[in-house]
């Protein structure tokens, strides 16, 4: 019964430290970039 609660304990703990996190960036999709539909590529120098 003792070797059963450390197995739950472990397995709590591990679910835990690597299935939350797993979980979290699966729903954030990642990094989301926003690009400008219009980029303006003319650049004036000083003189």
């Amino acid at each position: 019964m003792i070797v059963g609660l450390v197995v739950l304990v472990v397995l709590g703990y591990l679910f835990y430290v690597f299935g939350l996190p797993a979980i979290r960036q699966m729903q954030s999709n990642g990094v989301q970039i926003n690009v400008p539909s219009d980029i303006n590529v003319n650049v004036t120098q000083p003189k």
